[in-house]
């Protein structure tokens, strides 16, 4: 016989040896019960040991509720990230970031043809060793070479794309190593500022956090 649960298998053995322990070794009454208890195992186990049955599958409603629970979040986590991505000017403002050893504040700004500069407002370390203030000496442009490593502009021309809800169509600038990578940005679920730069189809992301001015 199959029953529904390993709880009821082990319950009905049990009164099946306890019946014949009372009635003796009875073949025809015997089978007789085991079949009774077999058509109807809820009703001759009792409600009360019914109701205490185990779960067949105790897992299943928690599975469901921690679904529920993900989808909830990753929900609000993208309203959250869709929001901030939805205006152009979302981006205007101040970030903090780190690039390799060294602390550094961006101020982004919107220029009168609608697209958007950065540049860099504040370095933690930003004199060498004999206490001189760094410059962009890595600079491809020689004329821009004498200007101080807190000045530098990292992008200019950043245009934000409405249909795909970022900011592209520019370069942005590297100063320790000097160079130039195809630049987007976006804002994440956690609301920093993601800044991609590829060249010859290899890219790196750093995050942006925005902070007072």
């Amino acid at each position: 016989l199959r029953f529904e649960s390993k709880y009821y298998r082990r319950t009905i053995e049990e009164l099946s040896k306890n019946y014949r322990r009372t009635t003796g070794p009875n073949t025809v009454s015997d089978g007789c019960h085991r079949a009774i208890i077999g058509v109807f195992p809820r009703y001759y186990v009792g409600k009360q040991l019914a109701a205490k049955a185990p779960n067949p599958y105790p897992y299943t409603t928690m599975k469901r509720i921690i679904i529920i629970l993900v989808a909830l979040l990753c929900a609000g986590q993208m309203a959250a990230q869709n929001a901030l991505n939805d205006k152009a000017d979302n981006i205007v403002g101040t970030y903090a970031s780190k690039y390799g050893d060294n602390r550094f504040k961006v101020r982004i700004v919107k220029l009168n043809d609608g697209t958007y500069r950065g540049q860099v407002l504040w370095m933690e370390h930003d004199r060498d060793a004999k206490g001189n203030k760094l410059l962009d000496t890595k600079n491809p442009d020689k004329r821009l070479r004498s200007k101080p490593a807190d000045q530098v502009v990292l992008f200019s021309g950043l245009k934000y794309d409405a249909k795909n809800k970022c900011w592209g169509d520019t370069k942005i600038y590297d100063p320790q190593h000097g160079i130039k990578a195809n630049m987007t940005a976006e804002f994440i679920a956690d609301g920093r500022l993601r800044i991609r730069g590829s060249l010859f189809g290899i890219g790196q992301s750093i995050y942006w956090t925005a902070v007072a001015e």
